[in-house]
């Protein structure tokens, strides 16, 4: 699953990012989408408590997935194979948010969500050209508490990211919550850089264990080191 999988923002076409979609599937991409936006991001955006809206709606959100993906899953699964897919589509987003985005606390903490996210899907989409290696490590890393973080983070980077559009005045409140959930996903995206990178495999041993967070530590320890 990417962390962005239905287009957020009314100036991405549908075609430059998902493209060979006949006009069937754009339809029915678009219909989910608006359902998805009357009934999950429009009451996100108006809640007072908007991580509590998020955290209640993550089933509901998964069901809309499931009608978007089950019905191009061969095209879905080949698109996921492309590291290049990932890269197009957050270069299209990142553009987007850098000219709308004018608080530059949120636009920051937007940005940081943004890189973990990207590093994600470009990392799974790696692993999936070995799905029983790629299952074999999610068993590994708690499927249940991956699962969870993966789906509140995408609900959160997508709802942030329509809010620039539909309603500013929430951005900064939900830039935090997209952070945070974006740190959670970190811890997973660490080991998976790890298992792919091949002159990490020393650390191999060490993040595979059920305790991510040092996962995560030895991550931005080598990253220190790298950019040093």
């Amino acid at each position: 699953m990417n962390v962005i999988l239905i287009p957020p923002t009314d100036d991405i076409q549908l075609k430059e990012i998902l493209p060979l979609l006949t006009e069937e599937e754009q339809n029915n991409l678009k219909n989910v989408v608006n359902m998805m936006e009357e009934k999950i991001f429009i009451p996100i955006l108006e809640s007072k408590d908007k991580e509590k809206t998020i955290e209640r709606e993550l089933d509901h959100y998964l069901v809309y997935l499931s009608q978007i993906v089950i019905p191009m899953l061969p095209k879905w699964v080949e698109w996921r194979q492309q590291p290049e897919f990932a890269i197009k589509l957050y270069e299209s987003l990142r553009s987007e948010v850098k000219k709308k985005v004018v608080d530059r606390y949120s636009l920051l903490l937007i940005l940081r969500a943004m890189n973990i996210c990207e590093e994600h899907d470009r990392y799974t989409s790696e692993l999936m050209s070995n799905f029983s290696k790629f299952m074999a490590l999610i068993e590994d890393v708690g499927p249940e508490v991956y699962l969870h973080t993966l789906t509140k983070t995408s609900l959160a980077l997508t709802t942030v990211l329509l809010a620039i559009n539909r309603k500013p005045e929430t951005v900064r409140d939900l830039s935090r919550i997209v952070r945070k959930y974006a740190d959670d996903l970190e811890s997973f995206v660490a080991t998976f850089q790890v298992f792919i990178e091949p002159e990490l495999a020393p650390l191999r041993e060490k993040t595979s264990e059920r305790n991510i967070k040092r996962a995560k530590n030895l991550r931005g320890s080598l990253l220190e080191t790298m950019e040093s």
